[in-house]
This record gives structure tokens, sequence and C-alpha cells, in this order.
């Protein structure tokens, strides 16, 4: 009887995350076409005769260097956790997180899904919700502070954006920032009252029968125990050994800057006359604003959003495929391999729950 359920279980899965793809698929399509109407270009036509070898060189030799820190940043994250796992199979997780997040809307799926693996490694799963969510604070942090300043002084990318919607956006986000800063801290710093707020919801819930088995309770008394390892974990992190502490952060923006180098290199390919702050700081925007879009991996918000800061930059014929060759080169060719390995790890678990 369980095997029949896991085996269901299993089913809807790759049906569910099969949709997903699909979805993610019609965005970008309809997405790359609106940005295709949006300059006037009807044609609809993908140029890649535009772009020189040397530039797909380039953009080719920086890919193993953007998958390889990806991978990097959550090793070295649990290593100064003191969890020790395979950078193979982190290199793994890297590209399944690739695949669940951009078919997930905000990206969700991505960081539960490693979690999820990791735990299968018998990583505790306070351990593992540290280890992915310190991974995603760092370059947080660093756009967080780096794009509203961007946003308010830097006139020429504020131009590009409508000065009626830009302070709104930012207050928007500034206060978004303020709420997930205030909630590491409190989980860092003093995580009791995160458990209080939740014990009082528990609480009520109760009262309103909303909860009322013992494993519900059994679930919460758990997540009342992660909370308190997860709490330990970052402190570990920030006051463990200094060398993987490091080793991380570098790796973090090593990932970074060879993301942003895939724009530098596309643009400056075209336009060898285009300031490479200036289209660094465009990028840093665009990604930032990619990280609170509600679509299945920032789609459709990432490619109009990058089509509107990068326009000017090159000529109108040419930014659909610019923007293609952004996307593929950051998130459609980790995508691929992420689906791959992800039905792989699916179809493994279902056979050997059928043995």
């Amino acid at each position: 009887m369980n095997e029949e359920r896991n085996f269901d279980t299993v089913k809807k899965s790759k049906a569910r995350y099969l949709i997903l793809i699909i979805l993610f698929i019609a965005i970008s399509v309809f997405s790359l076409m609106a940005i295709s109407h949006f300059v006037n270009d009807q044609s609809f036509v993908l140029s890649f005769d535009i772009l020189s070898k040397a530039v797909i060189i380039q953009l080719i030799a920086i890919m193993p260097v953007y998958f390889l820190m990806d991978a990097l940043r959550l090793y070295y994250i649990l290593k100064s956790i003191g969890v020790n796992v395979s950078l193979g199979y982190i290199a793994k997780l890297t590209f399944i997180n690739i695949f669940i997040s951009n078919v997930t809307p905000f990206a969700t799926g991505g960081g539960i899904a490693q979690i999820h693996f990791l735990t299968k490694k018998n990583v505790h799963i306070a351990d593992a919700t540290a280890a992915t969510s310190i991974r995603t604070a760092i370059p947080l942090i660093f756009f967080s502070v780096t794009a509203p300043l961007i946003l308010i002084f830097n006139k020429s990318i504020v131009g590009m954006i409508s000065s009626r919607h830009t302070a709104l956006y930012t207050l928007i986000l500034v206060s978004i920032n303020f709420i997930t800063v205030l909630v590491l801290y409190l989980l860092i710093k003093n995580p009791k009252q995160i458990k209080r707020f939740l014990v009082y919801s528990t609480i009520h819930l109760r009262r309103r029968r909303m909860i009322k088995t013992a494993r519900s309770r059994q679930k919460i008394l758990y997540t009342l125990h992660s909370i308190d390892r997860f709490s330990s974990n970052i402190k570990r992190y920030l006051k463990g050994q200094r060398k993987y502490l490091m080793l991380s952060i570098l790796s973090t923006f090593g990932f970074l800057s060879a993301s942003f180098s895939f724009t530098i290199v596309l643009i400056k390919g075209l336009s060898a006359s285009s300031s490479t702050i200036s289209i660094l700081l465009s990028q840093i925007v665009v990604t930032y604003f990619m990280y609170f879009a509600p679509t299945p991996g920032a789609t459709g918000i990432a490619e109009g959003g990058f089509t509107h800061l990068f326009k000017n930059f090159v000529q109108s014929g040419e930014i659909v495929t610019i923007t293609f060759m952004w996307r593929f080169f950051t998130i459609y060719v980790g995508l691929a391999l992420g689906a791959i390995l992800f039905y792989y790890e699916v179809f493994k678990t279902e056979n050997s729950n059928n043995h």
C-alpha cells in the first residue's frame, strides 16, 4: 500500500514539474515576442550572427566558472558549519536548484529541493536550511545595499525608469529588505521571540480547531527545535573557521562576477564604447528586481527589465537576441541540466521504492 502511495506521489511530482517546465517555456517565448513588439521589431527573429566568434568563445569560457562558483558557495558554507558533503554532490544540487527555482514562483522551490536532497545525505534539516538560507542571504544583502543606492543616485538609470514609480518601487523593496534583515537578526540574536510568536500562533490555531492532530503538534515542536539549531548554525557560520567564511564570501562574489560578465561581454561585443560601469550598475538593478519577481524564475520580468535597461546600449534589432543569449547562458543551460539530474533522482527514488 505504501509503495503504491509513493509511486503515485512520485508520478504526480513528475507531472507537476513537467507542467511547470511548459509554463516556463511559454512565458519565456511570449516575453521575447513582447520584447520584439516593444522595440518595434515585428519579425521576432533571433540573429545569432550579430555576435562574433570571439564573443561566443568568451561566453562559453565564463559558463563553467559561473556554475563552479555557484556550487562552491554552498559547499564552503556547509564546511563552515561543520557539514561535509562532496563537491560533486553539491554540483548536482546546484543544477537541481537552478531548475526548480526557475519553474516555481518567487524561486522558492530551489532551496527546498536542496534541503530535501541534503537530508538524504544525513544532513540535519536545520543545518541544510541554515546553509541554503546563508547562500541566499549573502547576495541578497549585497543587492539590498547597492540596488536602492543606484536607483536613488544614478541619474542615467533612474531616467530609464518612470520617475513616478521609482520612489514607490524603491520604498517597497527597501521595506521588504528591512523585514527580511529584521527576521534574520532575530533568528541570530534572539530566536526566542520568533519561537514565542510561533507558539502564540499555534495556541490561537488550536483554539480555532485548525490544528487538531498530535502529528501537527509534533511538527511544531520539531520546528521550534530547528529554529534553535538554525540560529546556532548561523552563529557557527559567523564565528567559524575564517578560511571557510572567506571562501564562501569570495565564491559568492565570484559567482556574481561571472553572472555580470555575461552581460558585459554581450553588450561590449556589439557596442565597444559602452561603459562597463553603466552595464554593471544596470545589471545589478535587473538582478535585484528578479529576487522579488512572483513569476517562475522571474520569467517575463527578467526579460522585460533587461530589455528596458539595455535597449539603449544596442540597436533595436539586436536587443531580442541579446536578451535571449543572456538568459540562455545564465538560466537555460543550467535549467536543462538540472531537469535531467532532477528527473534522474526522481526515477532513482521511484525504482528504489519499487524494490
